[in-house]
């Protein structure tokens, strides 16, 4: 955290690492929002929830007719991100060719649109996400040495949650108290006993676990 809070106040390429639900996204949100960029655009992608034919189209846009069905012109995502920050998540989803893209992104701050014969020069802070060690993609060639290294300047590993089980009490009031203002629940308090318990469990879904299991309780628990 003391990592990601002097980072925030640079425009460097931050990658942050860890295995799913412990937090990457939560992270993110905090260093933009603790950013000189926070009140300009931040938008956020999931690599693995788009098409990759469809990739290249989100994140740098595309011309009238660029390629069939494209009837009209496409503001990218980095574009509408102006002076501001695109958290992409499950960064090694991308196809290499949309990877040379974002090669050149971050080398020239340039993108060029699909169809299009210019060049726009745009300022955007890039942050990037993955579950998986990157290294393994690396080896095999399916994802661009160049550009590990280029979204690589600031890394950050978050832990799994069975790694900082002193964490679980703050984390499960935390949660409590936000479900509390939901339509339906109400004030809810958590035991010693049902904290001991929580942190015997070693959470293979780390935190996005743990919310659920509160979640439920709060709704059946007398």
């Amino acid at each position: 955290l003391a990592i990601a809070a002097k980072a925030a106040r640079s425009r460097a390429p931050i990658f942050i690492e860890g295995e799913g639900g412990v937090g990457k996204e939560v992270v993110a949100d905090a260093i933009h929002a603790a950013s000189p960029r926070a009140r300009m655009p931040y938008l956020k992608v999931n690599c693995a929830a788009i098409a990759p034919n469809l990739l290249d189209s989100v994140l740098f846009g595309h011309e009238k007719d660029a390629f069939t069905g494209a009837f009209d012109r496409r503001v990218g995502i980095f574009q509408q991100a102006e002076n501001g920050t695109v958290f992409l998540d499950e960064i090694d989803q991308l196809p290499l060719e949309t990877q040379v893209r974002l090669v050149r992104l971050l080398t020239e701050g340039e993108i060029q649109p699909l169809g299009s014969v210019n060049s726009y020069r745009i300022d955007v802070r890039v942050i990037t996400a993955c579950n998986h060690d990157l290294a393994a993609k690396l080896a095999d060639g399916s994802f661009r040495e160049d550009l590990y290294y280029r979204i690589n300047v600031v890394q950050l590993h978050i832990p799994a949650l069975r790694e900082r089980i002193s964490d679980i009490p703050s984390l499960a009031r935390h949660f409590l108290g936000r479900m509390a203002s939901q339509p339906g629940l109400r004030s809810l308090g958590i035991t010693d006993e049902a904290l001991s318990l929580l942190k015997d469990y070693n959470w293979p879904g780390n935190v996005r676990q743990l919310q659920s299991a509160l979640f439920r309780a709060a709704v059946l628990c007398d």
